[in-house]
């Protein structure tokens, strides 16, 4: 079993503090549509927390680097090195970090 991503303890947070839905009614599953596979996966409240922190942490970050954005400062910017990602960019036809 992989590791329980980022995106999925997302759903989960929102299930709790939105939904008011118990940690011990959630699940989070991952589904490979292709292969017809749906994996359970494993978390805890250490999980949503640390997933709590991350999404407060990337948060700042992105806070910090919007007026770079908005003025168009590329300079700011890392390429994130994650091709799925880079294909689906905006910029990718002039980005000089591919």
């Amino acid at each position: 079993m992989e590791e329980t991503s980022l995106q999925l303890l997302t759903y989960g947070l929102w299930a709790l503090e939105k939904k008011n839905i118990p940690l011990d009614n959630i699940r989070i599953q991952k589904a490979y549509l292709q292969d017809d596979i749906l994996e359970s996966l494993d978390f805890s409240e250490l999980h949503l927390q640390r997933a709590r922190a991350r999404i407060l942490q990337d948060a700042e970050i992105l806070t910090e680097l919007d007026d770079f954005g908005r003025d168009g400062v590329i300079e700011a910017f890392s390429a994130c090195g994650q091709e799925r990602i880079c294909d689906q960019c905006p910029f990718k036809k002039i980005c000089t970090k591919r």
